[in-house]
């Protein structure tokens, strides 16, 4: 078991006491347990599944950074949502409306922030 902290443009979430945890990256899906040695990783936009003693719970995130040392993690993200945060038909509504404006491919930097609006909306919607 070791302590999670998660920051995000929200406020601070703290603490978790945790078995292990899986982050979203950019070349798949990595697990922290305890006595990892020391890391930082890169999060991708996508779904944390951490696993404590009741069971396993998921959450929506955004871009951002895990450090793990002394059995102590943290976790600084710009969103950190559960199930219950998330209004899925919204979420819905969101996929869509990324889905199709990245079909028009009219500008580069329109079609980079589609691609992240659809990558976050999935993330949500993954946890339905």
């Amino acid at each position: 078991m070791f302590d999670l902290v998660v920051l995000s443009q929200y406020g601070k979430i703290s603490p978790h006491y945790i078995e292990s945890i899986t982050l979203p990256t950019s070349d798949g899906q990595r697990t922290i347990l305890s006595r990892h040695m020391e890391v930082y990783i890169e999060v991708d936009i996508g779904v944390v599944t951490v696993k404590t003693e009741k069971g396993k719970k998921r959450f929506a995130v955004s871009e951002g950074i895990f450090h793990f040392k002394d059995n102590q993690a943290s976790l600084i993200v710009s969103t950190f949502e559960n199930e219950e945060e998330i209004d899925f038909i919204r979420a819905k509504r969101a996929y869509d409306r990324a889905k199709n404006a990245l079909k028009d491919k009219q500008y580069l930097a329109d079609l980079q922030i589609q691609e992240q609006a659809l990558k976050r909306a999935l993330a949500r919607l993954n946890l339905e």
